[in-house]
């Protein structure tokens, strides 16, 4: 479906925007896109152009479109919002496909430099705000310290909001001693016992072998639960058997998988953005006999290798269970929100207070 759009290119003060809107202008963007991501370090991997081109790639429907928005100042690009139009409502590219398949993009954000955040989240709000095609808006866990944040409530001149916690960020700072030491302790002197190895991923065939193992120890877990698990999705398979191979090659890709007596026992997924290592997926064999959690253990290890390296967090991404591992395993921690904005118009005030009275109905039953 195509709808209207306002005009390409509209001037504010000291900023100018231009709205992409075409696969050929989205792919000149590649080269400043990657430079933008290195000067914004308070960004995940999540914004990487090769994360969200592939998903576009793989999981854009035909009548999906581009509504990239670029801001200039004195001709240099400072921020791209990385969005597109799903009928007429607005998302973060790399969201609004179906839960069973999505891949679970977190900390979206409009790409800039932390001090350009909240310049350009201004003019980009009065861009949408004047845009009256688009009806809706949704994002998905985001920071309170983000960009999209600030856009959020810059847009409430023309939209109705609703934000709501998603989950818990999970971070653990490398520069802090770990609380947990002594257990620490017992986890490297039993993997020393047990002649344990954990193998990085450096070459593409470790890559193929490595890739099997996290599924194969991942959807055991979850099957074992009654859960078919993410690695039985087409989709979710191809997008990131491709991510992985640019991954490797551009070197941020963190694969490892825990060896005891030759068979695998727990995988770490993930990606390093600069000074950070993210835990993005992971499995392991609930059937490993001794006292241990082959899936802690081998967070407590990696945590201790990437101390001796140049990493300054170990970032577990998205938690919402309580005295998870997660929760035992970090030192810091904050909130992540959706937010679901609708333009302020007598039909969707009539659909936002209906699903209102259909909570508060749910909630006391």
């Amino acid at each position: 479906m195509c709808i209207e759009l306002i005009e390409q290119s509209i001037d504010y003060k000291t900023l100018n925007l231009k709205i992409i809107t075409n696969l050929d202008d989205f792919f000149s963007l590649q080269h400043q896109w990657q430079q933008l991501v290195v000067s914004a370090p308070q960004l995940s991997f999540s914004v990487y152009w090769e994360w969200l081109s592939l998903w576009w790639e793989i999981y854009a429907n035909s009548d999906d479109q581009l509504y990239v928005v670029c801001c200039y100042k004195q001709q240099q690009l400072i921020a791209i919002a990385p969005f597109y139009l799903k009928n007429d409502s607005l998302y973060f590219i790399g969201t609004g496909e179906p839960e069973h398949e999505e891949v679970a993009s977190e900390y979206l954000d409009i790409i800039c430099a932390i001090n350009d955040g909240e310049e350009c989240a201004k003019v980009i709000a009065e861009n949408i705000n004047a845009n009256t095609a688009i009806q809706h808006c949704y994002f998905y866990n985001f920071l309170a310290s983000s960009t999209i944040a600030k856009f959020c409530d810059q847009v409430t001149l023309k939209f109705m909001k609703r934000k709501v916690v998603s989950g818990t960020r999970y971070l653990r700072s490398l520069n802090t001693p770990m609380k947990n030491s002594k257990t620490m302790l017992r986890y490297q002197k039993k993997f020393i016992q047990l002649n344990g190895q954990i193998k990085p991923t450096a070459s593409l065939e470790e890559l193929e072998l490595h890739w099997q193992s996290l599924i194969e120890l991942h959807q055991l877990r979850w099957q074992k639960n009654g859960k078919p698990g993410v690695f039985c999705e087409e989709k979710f398979i191809r997008f990131h058997q491709r991510f992985c191979k640019i991954a490797l090659q551009k070197n941020y890709l963190e694969l490892y998988v825990m060896i005891i007596d030759e068979k695998p026992i727990a995988a770490f997924y993930g990606f390093r953005n600069q000074q950070t290592v993210s835990f993005y997926q992971g499995g392991f064999d609930q059937t490993f006999s001794p006292n241990i959690s082959p899936g802690k253990l081998l967070h407590f290890l990696l945590i201790e290798q990437f101390k001796k390296g140049n990493i300054a967090f170990y970032d577990f991404m998205k938690g919402s269970q309580k005295d998870s591992y997660k929760e035992q395993l970090c030192n810091q921690s904050e909130s992540m929100y959706n937010a679901t904005l609708h333009r302020k118009n007598a039909y969707n005030l009539l659909y936002t207070l209906k699903l209102l009275v259909i909570k508060l109905k749910e909630h006391y039953k």
